[in-house]
């Protein structure tokens, strides 16, 4: 089975693309979404009421007396976001082409409803892995031709699934 792209009047077709192990994703998701927790302005619940630069002075220093307080939020902050971008690295180098013939929602040319799951049994322990891809601009996929593809899923025009 392949799946036919239309891309700006170019037919492209490919039969594979690259998935990432289901549970990576969701730990990425979740060290990104606690750094930009923790990121995200605090407001002071303090209000100044005068003239402006007298107003705006007791802002600053209040600004200033956050920022010492919440260095350690930041700090935090960018050790996650250093731990995502690490992860990230290795998910990209942990992931798999996955024939379309093996992937579930392929009907549909959505690529986050794509998945599949893949079970393998190591002396007599069976192992499910689940992959789902990364929502992203860009997607990779392997070519019929063997050549691997970045596209980005805005400029597909087309989507057809191709029984070979």
């Amino acid at each position: 089975m392949a799946i036919e792209l239309g891309l700006s009047g170019r037919l492209l077709m490919v039969h594979s693309v690259k998935l990432f192990h289901a549970k990576a994703v969701q730990l990425l998701d979740e060290i990104s979404a606690n750094a930009q927790l923790r990121m995200k302005p605090n407001i002071s619940p303090i209000s100044f009421i005068g003239t402006p630069s007298w107003a705006l002075s007791g802002v600053l220093a209040t600004g200033l007396l956050q920022k010492f307080f919440d260095k350690s939020d930041q700090t935090i902050a960018e050790k996650l976001f250093s731990e995502a971008a690490n992860l990230l690295i290795e998910m990209r180098d942990r992931a798999e082409f996955i024939a379309f013939s093996e992937i579930s929602g392929r009907d549909q040319p959505n690529p986050p409803q794509w998945s599949c799951r893949q079970s393998t049994r190591i002396d007599g322990v069976t192992r499910t892995v689940f992959f789902i891809p990364l929502i992203e601009e860009f997607y990779e996929f392997k070519g019929t031709d063997g050549a691997n593809y970045h596209i980005r899923w805005k400029s597909v025009d087309s989507y057809r699934m191709v029984h070979e």
